[in-house]
């Protein structure tokens, strides 16, 4: 059976502008896009949804890891935030964890309606709001929590408007002296900026953007560091040797999709391999972003 034939249509038409809309990637519909993630419940409606539950297990594994290291640096453990503020809480993965370092109490949001329902169940003493942290309400703007957490949220706002206006938002729920952590893919280096792909759900900006719309909010930056080393994608595409990290992610996804005791494995291999690198300072994947409210003037 022959296939259909093709005739090229000049895009300047009507007709050519009809069929190159009809080959792009739909766009993202943020809603749609993390209602359906969450309908699976496990850590790939969060993570990296296209990779192995094993392997995505191994990811958070390691971030927690390197977040334990940098809040014990940065002197936030001692004492313990009081009260902490989730944005983008999701499944709930760091919920407890805020719990067993010390906090009373953990509030949060997040879009999809259905992961709110399940947190509001597991965490009945707790409040879960569901929402767009760009309207005004779901996100408290009463400036009375310890720590605001932003964990791979904002990147997912593609439009620049709508993300200056969530990150006033998240900024607005931090008390004076409180801090905002942020896990976001911050691009130190204009040459790993890269433009935006037809129907992206995500989107990776210079460490300069979110300091100017954070900073705007009258938040303060402390200190930007490495997530991971080798545990996320790379984007640091201007840092030399960016190919040695390319090639080290890409070989772990690619033994991890060959089953889950190679994605085990391979989780193993990266966390390993992090754990050694992570004292270097490079950062050619996500940062860990510190922000601060200064104290109210005396």
């Amino acid at each position: 059976m022959t296939g259909a034939k093709h005739t090229a249509v000049p895009l300047g038409t009507r007709a050519g502008m009809l069929a190159a809309m009809q080959d792009a990637p739909p766009a993202y519909d943020p809603r749609a896009y993390w209602t359906q993630l969450h309908r699976e419940g496990s850590l790939r409606s969060v993570g990296q949804s296209g990779l192995p539950i094993d392997l995505n297990v191994w990811l958070y594994r390691v971030l927690e890891r390197n977040l334990r290291a940098f809040l014990r640096r940065q002197r936030l453990l001692s004492p313990p935030p009081a009260r902490v503020f989730e944005v983008g809480v999701g499944t709930g993965y760091w919920t407890p964890f805020w719990y067993h370092l010390g906090a009373d109490r953990v509030d949060g949001c997040d879009l999809a309606e259905e992961a709110v329902a399940r947190l509001r169940e597991r965490f009945p003493d707790a409040t879960f709001t569901a929402g767009d942290i760009v309207d005004e309400g779901v996100i408290p703007a009463d400036g009375s929590y310890d720590l605001v957490t932003v964990f791979n949220v904002l990147l997912h706002i593609i439009d620049e408007d709508r993300f200056a206006v969530a990150a006033g938002h998240v900024a607005a729920a931090v008390r004076p002296g409180g801090h905002l952590l942020l896990v976001e893919p911050a691009l130190l280096l204009d040459a790993s900026v890269r433009p935006l792909r037809a129907g992206a759900s995500s989107t990776a900006r210079l460490l300069a953007r979110y300091r100017e719309v954070l900073e705007a909010a009258g938040l303060e930056l402390v200190v930007a560091s490495a997530s991971t080393t080798v545990a996320n994608n790379p984007i640091e595409h201007g840092l030399p040797h960016i190919g040695r990290f390319v090639w080290s992610w890409r070989t772990a996804v690619r033994q991890a999709r060959k089953g889950p005791r190679r994605a085990r494995l391979a989780g193993r291999v990266l966390s390993l391999v992090d754990r050694i690198v992570m004292p270097t300072g490079v950062a050619p994947s996500g940062k860990l972003l510190l922000f601060r409210r200064p104290e109210a003037p005396a």
